[in-house]
């Protein structure tokens, strides 16, 4: 871990670091108590992942982990999304401190723990698991498998794009589902574990027949892929929305759906969309609003404080996706300056919002019950000349409390 540390700069995620920390005392716990309840060694334990490390967002790196020498991470078809850590447990089956370089599956460890246990097969349940009994008793010997297949036709958060694989002895092709033409890359992990040098173009055999061993397991598990045609139409989050040109008591009004309730506002944008009312120049201010989520999706409403409509030179101070953070952010989303705390609430619960403005102190207060931000702004703000809402992809109705 000091060796990747200093590969990273010095700069490590404690929140992931945690997380690590946590896991690894809970696997603790459960071989003591094991251990304590003298069944350890009659328990098979099976430690692996469901995915590589979470080392980019959205195609970049995060700087969460590293993963190196693989490429990429948690969400691409690379080796460093999809090779991961495999550690059996088994006395008196598996020989201790031995390792194994045959690449296995998770589908493999249901018919292989059924066997394992002395319990008869499921085949009906595990279609496409191998028993790897054997192997676990014998590392040196082989198995009944010429390739490995992987299927994942969307994108990710983390960037990787919709893609399909096949993996045979040490050849692997990664085939891209574009929107135009499918795109193709092929590696020999052997000598390239890293995946920088695409063969493609020089292993014009081996790519043909790994292409027709991927298409017949794609025919073979009637395999979907993303249908551009039907997925380009933006589909609004909220639903169909009218966005409103103008209403009473308020001065500005941008890519939002605004209309009038009994007690408040009912705003909606598929978008970001704010609805701004001008006031008496203002030094220092205190507004207090209750924020409702009216959809299924996350809800981000701000209130929202600033000299001009602009919103580049605006302050919101709100919720994001339902109660997870109590942020203010400056200018527009989304936004470097921006400050937050966490907020537990529950998806549909009402928010109360009391936002301070002090002009003197030039900073902004945002609290909720118990939660409370505090946010230095980064550029001047004389006075509060404009007050409002902003919806970034929600319904959110917005009741004003007494002062």
């Amino acid at each position: 871990e000091n060796e990747r540390r200093e590969k990273a700069g010095g700069n490590w995620n404690t929140q992931y670091s945690a997380m690590i920390k946590s896991l690894d005392a809970g696997v603790g716990t459960i071989v003591d108590t094991l251990r304590e309840l003298k069944i350890l060694d009659n328990t098979i334990i099976v430690f692996t992942s469901d995915n590589g490390g979470f080392s980019y967002s959205r195609g970049k790196r995060n700087g969460i982990t590293d993963n190196s020498p693989l490429r990429m991470g948690k969400g691409w078809n690379y080796e460093a999304g999809n090779r991961v850590v495999s550690i059996l447990h088994a006395p008196g089956i598996a020989p201790a401190g031995r390792t194994c370089s045959v690449p296995i599956t998770s589908t493999d460890y249901y018919p292989t723990l059924l066997s394992l246990a002395g319990l008869p097969a499921e085949p009906k349940q595990h279609l496409d698991g191998i028993n790897l009994a054997n192997l676990v008793k014998n590392p040196d010997s082989e198995m009944d498998r010429d390739a490995l297949f992987w299927h994942f036709p969307h994108s990710s958060p983390q960037g990787g794009p919709p893609s399909g694989a096949v993996l045979e002895d040490d050849w692997k092709l990664i085939e891209f589902f574009e929107e135009k033409e499918n795109r193709f890359e092929l590696y020999h992990l052997g000598e390239d574990e890293g995946e920088q040098n695409d063969l493609s173009n020089f292993q014009p055999e081996k790519l043909a027949a790994l292409k027709a061993k991927l298409h017949q397991w794609q025919r073979d598990m009637d395999a979907k892929f993303p249908t551009y045609e039907e997925t380009a139409p933006k589909v609004s989050p909220v639903g169909d929305l009218k966005l409103t040109e103008s209403l009473a008591g308020f001065d500005s009004l941008n890519n939002i759906q605004i209309k009038a309730t009994q007690d408040g506002w009912g705003t909606a944008s598929a978008g970001t969309g704010t609805a701004l009312q001008k006031i008496e120049p203002s030094r220092k201010l205190t507004r207090k609003f209750r924020l409702t989520p009216r959809s299924a999706h996350p809800a981000n409403g701000f209130v929202v404080l600033g000299d001009s409509v602009d919103d580049a030179e605006t302050i919101k101070c709100g919720v994001f996706v339902t109660g997870k953070a109590l942020s203010i952010f400056e200018g527009k989303y989304p936004s470097k300056n921006r400050t937050d705390q966490k907020l537990i609430s529950k998806p549909g619960q009402a928010i109360d919002l009391e936002v301070t403005f002090d002009a003197a102190a030039q900073s902004v207060t945002l609290t909720s019950g118990e939660v409370t931000v505090e946010h230095q702004l980064k550029r001047k703000l004389e006075s509060v000349r404009y007050v409002g809402f902003q919806v970034i992809r929600s319904r959110s109705d917005w009741q004003k409390v007494d002062q």
